[in-house]
């Protein structure tokens, strides 16, 4: 099984995720036609970008960020502009509270197998409890 680690991966200028800088989110409009993708930045009049990637276009918006006294690193809030918008945004919201809930579910599974293991119960008898295998068990008690 694999260990959810509970570091932050770097955020790569695409959808990942804003960047922060300290200073006000930028919205960022993204349309998708049939020669590729397309950025702007909402507020700032010229501010815009093309590719043939969600990536590139968002690297490229962030080459030119610098013209318009705005830093590289700004927050962007990225905002699809499609009919199924929406239904992306709900989506990425919903993956996110999934993947919080599934990292306070690891650490809580730890922590209790650990706590019942120190009051006497079976490696067994815990797992049948919590719902996962012995051998997880082991693991998580040897640190694992």
């Amino acid at each position: 099984m694999k260990r959810i680690s509970r570091r932050r991966k770097p955020e790569a200028p695409g959808l990942k995720g804003p960047r922060t800088s300290g200073g006000p989110a930028y919205r960022v409009l993204l349309s998708h036609d049939e020669e590729g993708w397309s950025a702007r930045v909402e507020g700032l009049t010229g501010c815009r970008a093309r590719a043939t990637t969600i990536p590139r276009v968002c690297a490229h918006l962030r080459s030119v960020l610098p013209r318009y006294a705005v830093p590289r690193t700004a927050a962007l809030n990225v905002i699809f502009e499609h009919s199924a918008g929406v239904r992306v945004r709900n989506l990425r919201v919903l993956r996110e509270r999934t993947e919080r809930a599934a990292r306070a579910m690891h650490d809580e599974t730890r922590e209790l197998a650990t706590t019942l293991f120190a009051e006497g119960l079976t490696i067994r008898d815990i797992g049948e409890l919590l719902g996962i295998s012995y051998q997880r068990v082991q693991q998580i008690i040897k640190g694992d």
